[in-house]
């Protein structure tokens, strides 16, 4: 079996999910439907992605920001293959609730923007939760920096209800791994969610980041070891199998009560 040689949060969520949908994306690489709830999510986070890096490029006003994030997410409904729903026009006011006047002026008053979608591999050790010291190879997808006084500011876009980010393992993984290639300090990481326009920003505990890149750590030795033998059973359940591409593919799948996936997650 041809094992990933990275590991990234997503691969490591898949992996606890569901052993056989882990097989199937990451070492077969099969194509499958992708869940129009993903979908969406990955139409309108490419949108946000455009506008908010013409903000830290200053391409344009606020309004030729708004434009370049529309048409970006006109585009990318199509390559999706979104149904033209009532979910398009609410993405359109997503997108012109998220990049507003006073929104954008503000970010280009402060430069704050530092990086938008920036991907990173890079390589992290320690312990996994069995005791096992692990070196991993880890890929990141950072959907935007912020520069603040003291360091620098990780933040996550989200569908769905608003939440807390305090102990969010993703984040904790990505604030590690922008220090390690960075060297910056990372004492705030915030997730926003754009369909109502809230964030919610949390202080950086060591002890949280350093649960979460052993929660990852745990998840790669756990595939170093177990996935050579090649018996991957699938764990089907309403939630795994409605974020699945694989349910037409799967006699296991549980598709009677299937629900819209409304968090999308970043591919490394």
């Amino acid at each position: 079996m041809d094992i990933p040689e990275r590991i990234s949060v997503s691969q490591a969520r898949v992996w606890n999910a569901c052993r056989l949908q882990w097989r199937w994306r990451y070492v077969d690489r099969l194509d499958g439907a992708k869940p129009p709830g993903l979908a969406y999510g990955a139409a309108l986070h490419t949108a946000l992605a455009v506008g908010y890096d013409g903000i830290r490029m200053r391409v344009a006003s606020a309004a030729g920001i708004r434009q370049l994030a529309l048409e970006a997410l006109a585009i990318a409904w199509e390559e999706e293959a979104v149904p033209w729903s009532e979910d398009y026009p609410a993405a359109i006011e997503i997108i012109e609730r998220q990049f507003r006047d006073e929104v954008v002026a503000a970010h280009v008053a402060n430069g704050d923007i530092v990086a938008v979608e920036q991907r990173l591999v890079v390589p992290l050790s320690g312990w996994s939760s069995d005791g096992v010291h692990v070196e991993a190879k880890v890929s990141v997808v950072i959907d935007l920096v912020l520069a603040r006084p003291d360091g620098v500011e990780i933040r996550d876009h989200k569908l769905g209800a608003p939440r807390s980010a305090g102990g969010d393992r993703q984040l904790g993984v990505y604030a590690a791994a922008w220090t390690q290639e960075r060297g910056d300090r990372v004492p705030l990481v915030s997730l926003s969610f754009p369909t109502g326009g809230e964030v919610d920003v949390r202080e950086l505990e060591d002890g949280w980041r350093d649960e979460a890149v052993r929660w990852l750590l745990t998840a790669r030795d756990e595939i170093d070891t177990e996935a050579v033998k090649g018996d991957l059973a699938p764990s089907p359940t309403p939630g795994t199998c409605a974020r699945c591409e694989f349910t037409a593919r799967c006699p296991a799948a549980v598709v009677a009560d299937r629900v819209r996936a409304v968090e999308w997650e970043s591919q490394p």
